[in-house]
């Protein structure tokens, strides 16, 4: 199945050795233009922030304001009822 205009964000998330440095794969996208993969200070499992230097090119790290609009509960209701 194709995900397109997908979207993914890793908000205050602890990850394992499991996750590759790379995060993520992009199974079956046309176009990485078209998929969201985001990150908000991800940590390994005691706490250690990640080395995220070898993350795929179409993921970021988001900054302070943009986590804060996407946990707001009121910002993330009005997004979902305009569609």
């Amino acid at each position: 199945a194709l995900f397109l205009d997908s979207q993914v964000v890793y908000i205050n998330s602890a990850m394992g050795p499991q996750v590759a440095p790379a995060g993520w794969l992009l199974n079956n996208a046309s176009s990485s233009s078209t998929v969201r993969f985001w990150e908000y200070r991800s940590t390994d499992l005691i706490g250690a922030p990640l080395d995220v230097s070898q993350r795929i090119a179409s993921s970021r790290q988001i900054s302070d304001a943009e986590n804060a609009q996407l946990i707001d509960i009121d910002q993330v209701s009005a997004t979902v009822s305009e569609r």
